[in-house]
């Protein structure tokens, strides 16, 4: 073989194993990714992808997918390809791919740095619960602009952040180059008005709980960063500009604290206080220089942001609304533990003020899908079979409890379940969906496919594994079910 064919041939090996898609897919292989904050990524992530061509394409730390936005989160282990991204979330473009830093998600788990005693309350009880709350509200929405802001780039065609993965070297030894495009500053703020267009921040609440966040976050950067240059006086602040796609983070926070005084409903700040910071900082450009990290950034509220959360936690005491709400609102960022202590005491609230049984029976149906998240199938049973005392009628209890007995190996109890759901409510999506699965464990393919094919007519997101996996009660046993029936209705349906 002539020695060009020999060289062209091992380059062109080098080249397919180090492509990004190949990477992705090997490391998925190594089980590299860190997999605790999938449930908060896609709930977060359905925000900014509603409307768009990404609509419900979400694949989190699993192989790429093609017209889908892939992300992945990555430890200080399976770093190694992205080494730029320093608790951070970066768009790569290419395989419209996310790389997040776990670092940062871990840091708006412990956002709040005060400890109980540091509480003006009568209580450690309720200091700790304060400060929970606060956590919660503030690293949702800082959440919400990192993610969005990074879908964004993708569903906005801002081209590729090429300086975020690092190729290993081909065969031959050669650093492979990672991308031609890269995404230009002057995108970073479009970015971010994405994320204020996609999040809407209509309610009061929301827009104060954004700027309250935010504020903090720079009022505790700025500190920071001038007390680590020695100067403690309102002078002169001297930022490093690495030359990276992002700006140094305080200028982000800065920028997007703009838009949301723009936007706002009601105003936000009438100081002009982050206009004077902003003339005081200078930027020096140092490329190559380590880029400015927000995890050092733990935020200490002022005595009037703890009084406003400690207002509105002592609100919700009688009001089972309010715990309805909280419940929610803590499910929504896989808080669960706490969204059931909410949802627990909104129950207890409705049996003694005797509500309807309309509020009681959508408490009972959300406590017990969040028992089942958290494999505690006895309790979710109870609290389904509570559901239908309370609304006989209702097929939704029936098909959460079939899906307890599918997981317990139960299948005709499951599908008995199913089909009593069916028959209160024949356009049942899931009730259908479930039976697809039931017969198809017992061997009646013929019924399992027109079944699942009912579930899909209703609707199309039942053939997206990925939909079923967050949105619904489906577990690895059931997800492996749907994925050896669903190529066999394929002529029929568009997934």
């Amino acid at each position: 073989m002539p020695l060009l064919v020999v060289f062209v041939t091992l380059l062109s090996i080098g080249n397919q194993t180090a492509s990004l898609a190949n990477i992705l897919s090997q490391e998925y292989e190594h089980h590299a990714y860190v997999n605790k904050y999938n449930n908060l990524i896609w709930n977060i992530g359905q925000y900014f992808v509603h409307n768009t061509r990404f609509e419900n394409k979400i694949n989190i730390n699993r192989p790429p997918q093609q017209d889908t936005v892939n992300i992945y989160v990555v430890d200080k282990n399976s770093k190694r390809f992205f080494p730029k991204i320093n608790c951070n979330c970066a768009s790569l473009g290419q395989n419209n791919t996310i790389i997040c830093d776990a670092e940062l998600l871990e840091y708006f788990r412990h956002l709040i740095d005060i400890s109980e005693d540091g509480f003006d309350l009568p209580s450690k009880e309720q200091a700790s619960r304060i400060r929970f709350y606060m956590n919660t509200r503030f690293s949702f929405f800082l959440l919400q602009w990192m993610m969005g802001h990074e879908i964004g780039h993708l569903v906005l065609n801002h081209g590729t952040g090429k300086s975020y993965f690092q190729a290993p070297s081909t065969l031959l030894g050669i650093q492979q180059q990672t991308s031609s495009g890269k995404i230009r500053r002057e995108y970073e703020q479009t970015a971010d008005q994405f994320v204020i267009e996609h999040l809407r921040l209509s309610s009061v609440s929301d827009q104060f709980w954004a700027w309250l966040s935010l504020s903090n976050v720079i009022s505790k950067m700025y500190a920071q960063a001038l007390h680590e240059q020695g100067d403690r006086q309102l002078k002169t602040l001297e930022l490093i500009d690495s030359g990276e796609p992002h700006p140094p983070w305080l200028i982000r926070a800065l920028d997007m604290a703009t838009l949301l005084i723009n936007t706002s409903v009601f105003p936000l700040d009438n100081t002009g206080y982050f206009d004077t910071l902003r003339q005081t900082i200078h930027i020096r450009s140092a490329k190559n220089s380590q880029p400015s990290t927000l995890c050092k950034a733990k935020v200490t509220p002022s005595n009037n942001d703890v009084a406003i959360a400690t207002t509105k936690e002592n609100a919700s005491g009688d009001d089972y609304s309010l715990h309805l709400r909280f419940g929610f609102e803590y499910s929504q960022v896989t808080e669960y533990d706490a969204a059931i202590a909410e949802f627990t005491q909104a129950i207890n609230l409705m049996i003694a003020l005797k509500a309807t049984p309309q509020d009681l029976l959508e408490a009972y149906l959300s406590r017990g899908s969040l028992y089942f998240r958290k494999g505690k199938y006895e309790q979710a049973i109870a609290d389904w079979e509570a559901a239908t005392k309370l609304q006989p009628n209702d097929e939704r209890a029936y098909v959460n409890r079939g899906f307890v007995y599918y997981e317990q190996g139960e299948i005709e109890q499951a599908i008995n379940q199913w089909e009593i759901a069916v028959k209160l409510n024949p356009i049942s999506d899931e009730g259908w969906a479930g039976l697809g699965i039931g017969f198809y464990s017992t061997g009646n393919t013929k019924a399992a496919l027109i079944a699942y094919q009912k579930a899909l007519a209703i609707k199309a997101n039942y053939s997206s594994l990925e939909w079923l996996r967050y949105e619904r009660l489906w577990t690895d046993k059931s997800l492996s079910q749907a994925a050896v029936l669903l190529p066999q209705i394929q002529p029929l349906v568009k997934f």
